[in-house]
């Protein structure tokens, strides 16, 4: 599960879709095939996400997007003791 929120406000993003992928994707910044792609979801209201499978311990790279966010893309690693991914967005200025 994550939570998406605002990095200035810490308010709740809705409509977030967060996407983890294999810790290999070469560029994860351009087209993501079906064999990259592990888990997704998109953030509710509460900025809260469900995605759509559990994964095991481990490194992935998770892709986050929304239309008046700047795209964040990061290395996590999933311990036993990960509860919640926190995910912070910043405005896209553009």
């Amino acid at each position: 599960d994550a939570l998406v929120v605002d990095q200035r406000t810490k308010r709740p993003i809705t409509g977030a879709t967060i996407g983890v992928l294999t810790p290999v994707v070469a560029s994860p910044e351009f087209y993501i095939t079906p064999d990259e792609l592990l888990s997704y979801g998109r953030s509710n209201d509460k900025g809260e996400c469900i995605l759509s499978r559990r994964l095991p311990v481990g490194r992935y790279v998770i892709k986050v997007v929304h239309p008046k966010y700047k795209t964040e893309i990061a290395e996590i690693r999933l311990t036993p003791n990960t509860k919640r991914l926190l995910i912070t967005m910043q405005l896209d200025s553009r």
